[in-house]
């Protein structure tokens, strides 16, 4: 029955530590997945990417060549993320919980905590629109950037790229 779900009662986590021995501080996370969730471009179909009610922990984009968007990662496709948490995921360059390029992403009611990336640690955009409605971006971390200087440990923009946020947190 559409809409009778509850990812609050019923959890789907998708994860990217593939033997389930991941530790704090990023220990044991290189039999990890560079990318938990990677959409890509369809020509067929011109309808926005949808994710909804799911968790995506686990991702390690830790070297060439990924090394950007370790939960999510879209380039060239539109995205709307509904009543995920992206949680725990760490890219070596940008955007440890999403990476997002020549795209519009929709976070609508999200939490992207605990995150780490060289810059944009919860996300990263570049050339493209992020817009927030009613998420939380919580205890994310940029831990260096390619000028030497960590910038936006909650969201990070590059290019032509801009944030717009409604009833959202950050902290």
């Amino acid at each position: 029955v559409p809409g009778a779900r509850d990812p609050e009662w019923h959890r789907t986590i998708l994860s990217g530590d593939i033997f389930g021995d991941d530790q704090p501080d990023s220990v044991n996370r290189d039999d990890n997945c560079h990318h938990v969730v990677v959409v890509v471009d369809d020509p067929s179909i011109d309808e926005v990417a949808v994710l909804d009610g799911v968790t995506v922990r686990g991702g390690h984009a830790d070297g060439p060549p990924e090394m950007d968007g370790a939960g999510v990662w879209t380039m060239g496709v539109d995205l709307r993320l509904e009543r995920c948490t992206l949680v725990d995921n760490d890219a070596l360059d940008e955007g440890g919980g999403l990476y997002a390029e020549n795209a519009d992403v929709t976070v609508f009611r999200c939490t992207l905590d605990g995150n780490t990336g060289g810059d944009g640690g919860g996300a990263f955009v570049r050339d493209a629109e992020l817009t927030l409605v009613g998420s939380d971006i919580l205890a994310n971390q940029a831990t260096w950037g390619v000028d030497g200087r960590a910038k936006g440990g909650g969201i990070g923009l590059g290019g032509d790229s801009r944030v717009r946020a409604r009833n959202s947190s950050f902290q």
